[in-house]
């Protein structure tokens, strides 16, 4: 399935979370993951054989964040069902 330029809810390991606080900084992460029980809720840029690449707004200003694969335990995809090709 693409997941570029979809938007999702990441579900992450500990370590993820711990990586994601380091990169957001504790108020930051706060905010980024407020009411999804630190998950990460974001659009997905790009994804490619070492993860997936999304971007994290760090105020003041926001940058392109490699979510290793090995720190996603699951991901949510959010806002409707996509096109449907095929017969039913």
């Amino acid at each position: 399935m693409k997941l570029a330029g979809r938007s999702a809810v990441f579900h992450l390991s500990e370590d993820g979370k711990s990586v994601l606080r380091l990169v957001l900084g504790d108020e930051n992460f706060e905010i980024a993951t407020a009411n999804t029980r630190e998950a990460i809720v974001t659009v997905v840029e790009e994804t490619d054989d070492l993860g997936v690449w999304i971007r994290l707004y760090r105020r003041p200003d926001s940058r392109y964040f490699l979510l290793r694969w090995e720190f996603i335990l699951g991901v949510e995809l959010l806002g409707g069902r996509g096109n449907e090709i095929g017969l039913r």
